[in-house]
């Protein structure tokens, strides 16, 4: 694991994986999952240092708590965070931020035979987008021609899908979750941010709907997740995937 002022690095295969923040405007995949919820040991220190760095004057009880399940793998407690709709100006973007994660994701690809980069981790990597977006542009400025997959929610306006294109970005795997509106609020608790114009009065996951569907359109690898739960209707989901123009399968968490 590595890290500097905004984000951290850990690898799970062969992909190095990049979360730079630890919040998000919905529930995380960890609290999605629930408490069965397992990663390996060293995601999960990098995890509580991103929380740590981003939660300065936090209270114990919100950083994550964690057992040893085998020598592998830790189950892992996530309180969760008040959602944010964005963070603020000064915290979207630094050059050594950037510099520095670029350069670690040099340095693996030079040292070892990682495939691809990932933007994930526990909170959602669009609310920094402007340093998601130079740091993939560092990468391609080093004539690193690797496949870069963000993990999100779907929850921006899909014009940042141009930016993502223009910078790098090759992959998108979005957590549509289902196709109920009523249940994907209950599911998902998402903001908006009130701020976008364009998303005033759209509902959530209409939001998600058209970054999915303009994500194919603009020729991105799309994936679509959801959690299997009993109460989902996991036809109907896939059936909506299969609508929006997404031909890789469903994928069920």
């Amino acid at each position: 694991m590595r890290n500097c002022c905004h984000g951290v690095t850990y690898r799970l295969g062969q992909s190095i994986y990049i979360a730079l923040t630890c919040r998000s405007n919905s529930a995380t995949l960890p609290e999605t999952r629930g408490a069965s919820f397992t990663l390996p040991a060293e995601v999960i220190s990098a995890l509580q240092t991103l929380r740590r760095r981003e939660l300065k004057d936090a209270k114990p009880d919100i950083l994550l708590s964690t057992h040893q399940s085998d020598n592998l793998k830790v189950s892992i407690f996530l309180p969760p965070l008040p959602k944010i709709s964005s963070v603020s100006k000064d915290e979207e973007c630094d050059d050594c931020s950037q510099y520095y994660l670029s350069e670690i994701v040099r340095e693996e690809h030079l040292l070892s035979q990682i495939e691809s980069v990932v933007f994930a981790g526990e909170g959602e990597p669009t609310l920094r987008l402007p340093l998601l977006l130079s740091i993939s542009r560092a990468v391609h400025d080093e004539r690193i021609y690797l496949p870069i997959r963000v993990t999100t929610n779907g929850l921006i306006h899909s014009s940042v899908l141009h930016q993502m294109k223009e910078a790098g970005v090759t992959g998108l795997s979005i957590a549509l979750i289902t196709a109920c509106q009523d249940q994907y609020v209950k599911l998902m608790n998402p903001i908006i941010n009130i701020n976008t114009n364009e998303l005033m009065n759209v509902h959530p996951h209409d939001v998600v709907c058209q970054f999915v569907q303009s994500a194919v359109t603009l020729g991105f690898h799309v994936e679509v997740t959801g959690v299997d739960r009993p109460e989902v209707n996991k036809y109907k989901a896939e059936e909506l995937a299969k609508r929006l123009g997404v031909v890789t399968p469903f994928r069920w968490r």
